[in-house]
């Protein structure tokens, strides 16, 4: 170092310019690796928001269909009971009575399947809300 003080002294000054450069390179590396973060936040962010919103849809939609499905229900026991009870006096054939079974049968099962249905959208809205399993 001693015997080539002005190389010495050279190379002492162009370093911090060749850092500089590099340093450079990496704050744009490290804009642009945010600008992708921010990207991605925003497109979880929207996608979120749009799984929670359309839960919430579903859920309004399901209970609406809920109490449908309730009404019907209870119709359908009621005209099985009147049916069952006209078949109990005579007035009718046994088949009126069964077809009225069917139909209660079937009202049942609908709304045991709209119970599922709203038990599968609050975990849809559970999971859209952040909650999961751990």
């Amino acid at each position: 170092m001693l015997a080539n003080p002005v190389g010495t002294l050279g190379l002492g000054l162009a370093l911090p310019f060749i850092q500089w450069n590099t340093m450079q390179l990496q704050i744009k590396v490290s804009k642009t690796q945010y600008e992708e973060a921010v990207v991605g936040f925003r497109q979880k962010l929207y996608t979120a928001l749009a799984e929670v919103e359309n839960a919430l849809s579903a859920r309004v939609q399901l209970e609406r269909e809920a109490e449908q499905r309730a009404l019907s229900l209870e119709q359908a026991q009621r005209a099985e009971r009147l049916a069952a009870a006209q078949f109990a006096a005579g007035a009718t054939a046994v088949q009126p009575w069964l077809d009225q079974q069917q139909r209660l049968r079937d009202a049942q099962s609908a709304d045991e399947q709209t119970r599922l249905d709203r038990l599968n959208n609050q975990m849809t809205l559970y999971r859209a809300l952040g909650g999961g399993m751990s």
